[in-house]
């Protein structure tokens, strides 16, 4: 896969922080005016760099991990809108009218917050516990699924007429021996062939249901192979703090506040349970369909040998094949998500600050203060593929092996049949 990296720029300028000022002297209102003022300007770049995997759609599809690598931070703000107002007495120096002020607008600003940099082990720990009790839950839980009785009932069905040819041919060579027990040496070849056409005439729908039974599950074989379940985990950890005396100063005017900071990370795994047979073995069906009253052995061969290891082989790869299945993780990624909330609390006025800047005026009438909140919520994002250690399962279906096919038995009853023609 060929993995390429990019910058992706998507928010710039946070806020333009700026006032309305009216500085008139009072029950004037030829004097009153609205003067735009640009206080600050904060300007922010945030970004997402990572991986792209241009394949993703096929991994998808596939059940690959098309996670890539990535590291991006988002920020929102919204800005503060306050009022503030002022009304001075005149004093006694020049001919100085009382006068107001009003400023109207932001008139408190947040600074960015860092990333939360508190350690989140315990996060950490418990969201890897959550995805493996979840994976263990999704991996025992395809053992009551609906294939699983499907297949075992089609499993079955190519083994029982498969299994009453087997218990045939023991018939066949008991037929054989006691037929020639007593029989001319001229005569064996026939004795031979006819009781190999007697007994495999018998047998033709035996073949036929194992024929049909590959069949179906030939057919089922897409459905059979495997299936996937989604699987996660996740935990938490918070924490907050607060700072106090931050303030914005304008003409003449202070505004002051204090901040409180919440943060807040957040740990995911997730991934994909797979299950699947390990050994797909798919029936033959040019030997599943093979038709043996064509075929008449010699009386040296007493059955066609090389025509009996293929076919049962074949049926027992395919019983032990498909009997056997394995859950396990298909693949598996890692989120962590950093939060910081950094809010304008206790806003207040600053009288002091405010007569020490009129020295001309003699007091201060009447002040005012209202203000919103002002909210920076900074947002980092990692995420990578992962590598979690997770329980693995494996269960078999009763009754599928392959014991009762039995060559060696049936190949040591053949050499007893063969000495006692031939002795």
């Amino acid at each position: 896969m060929t993995t390429t990296y990019k910058e992706i720029p998507f928010y710039h300028r946070m806020t333009n922080q700026r006032y309305y000022v009216d500085w008139s002297a009072v029950n004037e209102e030829d004097e009153n005016r609205w003067i735009p003022v640009h206080l600050v300007t904060l300007d922010s770049k945030s970004y997402v760099t990572g991986g792209i995997n241009p394949n993703w759609r096929s991994d998808i599809r596939h059940h690959r991990n098309a996670t890539t690598s990535l590291d991006g931070m988002r920020l929102r703000y919204r800005r503060s809108i306050g009022h503030y107002e002022i009304e001075l007495k005149a004093g006694s120096v020049g001919n100085i009218l009382p006068r107001r002020f009003e400023a109207y607008g932001s008139l408190i600003y947040c600074q960015i917050p860092p990333a939360p940099s508190f350690a989140y082990a315990a996060a950490d720990n418990l969201a890897r516990q959550k995805f493996y009790q979840d994976a263990s839950k999704a991996i025992r839980s395809f053992q009551g699924l609906t294939f699983a009785g499907e297949l075992r009932e089609t499993l079955k069905m190519l083994r029982h007429p498969a299994k009453g040819l087997r218990r045939g041919l023991d018939d066949y060579l008991k037929s054989v021996q006691k037929r020639t027990r007593r029989a001319k040496r001229s005569s064996v070849k026939k004795i031979v062939a006819d009781s190999w056409l007697e007994h495999v005439f018998g047998w033709s729908p035996l073949i036929n249901d194992v024929r049909s039974a590959g069949q179906a599950l030939n057919d089922r074989l897409n459905r059979f192979s495997s299936d996937y379940t989604r699987v996660s985990g996740s935990a938490t950890d918070e924490a907050s703090y607060e700072n106090r005396g931050q303030d914005t100063e304008g003409p003449y005017w202070r505004v002051y506040w204090d901040t409180l900071t919440r943060e807040k990370i957040t740990v995911r795994y997730y991934g994909e349970v797979k299950r699947e047979a390990p050994y797909k073995a798919k029936s033959d069906m040019r030997l599943l369909g093979v038709s043996w009253e064509d075929l008449i052995p010699t009386a040296w061969e007493l059955i066609p040998y090389s025509f009996l290891i293929d076919y049962f082989t074949n049926i027992g790869d395919v019983l032990e094949g498909w009997s056997v299945h394995q859950s396990d993780l298909g693949w598996s990624a890692k989120l962590i998500r950093k939060r910081a909330e950094r809010s304008s609390v206790n806003h207040r006025d600053s009288k002091a600050y405010t007569i020490a800047n009129y020295p001309s005026f003699k007091s201060l009438t009447r002040i005012s203060l209202s203000c919103s909140q002002a909210v920076c919520i900074r947002t980092d994002v990692n995420r990578s593929p992962a590598s979690v250690p997770h329980p693995s399962f494996s269960w078999e279906i009763p009754g599928m092996g392959r014991k009762w096919i039995n060559m060696s038995a049936l190949l040591a009853s053949r050499n007893k049949v063969r000495r006692q023609i031939f002795r």
